[in-house]
């Protein structure tokens, strides 16, 4: 028999994420052959298929769906690791966090000064003339 096995992360945190992995070739509900949840302590999921090739999604709350191809080999685990992005985050290239009495502040690559708050390791939110956009921060 053959496998495919990987491990889920999120993309800003590298932090392992339990996320819902369907192999589309064998996803047709209400069909007994349902997807599968990576392990909310690893990542980690795996399942044995026939070999051939196949396009496996991974879906989670929160997180943009990824998809993406692979090949089954008889006799050896194909490993495909996936990284999630969470949704609604823009990317905008490096900032220069500085610590300034009145709070925590970023200069963009352009050098104009805004107001952040972190709501979470490497996830910013933005403010800036009023507005407040999610960011990554490199």
């Amino acid at each position: 028999a053959s496998q495919i096995t990987g491990r889920i992360f999120d993309s800003a945190t590298g932090e392992p994420l339990s996320a819902e992995v369907r192999i589309l070739e064998c996803y047709a509900p209400p069909e007994t052959i349902l997807p599968r949840f990576s392990d909310r302590e690893s990542g980690r999921f795996s399942r044995l298929l026939n070999p051939g090739r196949y396009t496996i999604q991974v879906l989670k709350d929160g997180y943009e769906v990824k998809t993406e191809t692979c090949d089954v080999f008889f006799g050896q685990p194909t490993e495909i690791n996936f990284y999630l992005r969470p949704s609604g985050i823009e990317e905008r290239g490096l900032f220069q966090l500085k610590n300034e009495d009145d709070g925590k502040r970023v200069y963009t690559p352009d050098g104009r000064l805004v107001q952040i708050k972190e709501i979470r390791r490497g996830i910013y939110f933005l403010k800036e003339m009023g507005k407040t956009k999610k960011i990554i921060s490199y």
